[in-house]
């Protein structure tokens, strides 16, 4: 091989590697409890403008109307522990999802930000934004909810067909639940089958309005 082939192909072989790692790289992750762990305050200064995935749980009820109605019915907040002396202040923004048939506040972020009072699951996509210091002194920043996919979940069981028997719900594992419309049979979703007790499932949903599409066998990919 000539030594120039030899440099285009080596190259080459190191664009294509770069760029694998660039797209295989997951997505920053936290998993914890924001009022007790400052390690969260520190996750929101490392990433920000970043996109992440957050699994949070929210101990405290009296938390719960913040996340569902939001701080005067407009943005869902939540405590955040403090860094030192330095004080945190968290809201979450809906407006790239806005999800038309939200029952409350936190709902407009649905499906891809899923939220469960019996559990105080908080879980989705958001990008971190920097908004500085308040007027208190406290750092503020902004999750704006991202739109997703897809999403993994484990089946817990079926919840039967809605009122007007044009589909039905199921709940999983971590104690969301998601609505299937299949026109009551006439129309089923591809991969509807999936859907049985103790599986692992993929859900796909439409980038217009966060319907359920298709359903695959296992994690998503």
């Amino acid at each position: 091989m000539k030594l120039s082939s030899l440099i285009k192909f080596t190259i080459l072989n190191v664009a294509i590697t770069s760029s694998f790692t660039l797209y295989a790289n997951p997505v920053n992750t936290y998993v914890g409890i924001p009022k007790q762990d400052t390690q969260f305050a520190q996750f929101l200064e490392k990433n920000r403008n970043k996109n992440v995935f957050l699994n949070l749980t929210i101990k405290n009820p009296n938390e719960f109307d913040d996340i569902s109605s939001g701080y005067r019915g407009v943005s869902p907040t939540f405590y955040v522990a403090s860094l030192g002396k330095q004080a945190y202040e968290v809201y979450i923004e809906c407006d790239k999802i806005n999800n038309s048939q939200a029952e409350d506040t936190i709902g407009k972020c649905s499906p891809f930000v899923t939220w469960n009072e019996r559990t105080g699951n908080l879980k989705g996509k958001f990008t971190i934004k920097d908004q500085g210091k308040n007027k208190m002194g406290s750092r503020l920043f902004y999750l704006i909810a991202e739109k997703s996919s897809q999403m993994t979940v484990v089946v817990k069981e079926h919840l039967g067909m809605s009122e007007s028997g044009d589909g039905y719900s199921f709940s999983t594992k971590d104690g969301n639940e998601f609505y299937i419309y299949n026109a009551g049979g006439a129309s089923s979703l591809k991969g509807e089958s999936n859907i049985i007790e103790n599986a692992t499932i993929c859900l796909k949903f439409s980038p217009n309005n966060g319907d359920i599409t298709s359903i695959s066998k296992g994690k998503c990919q």
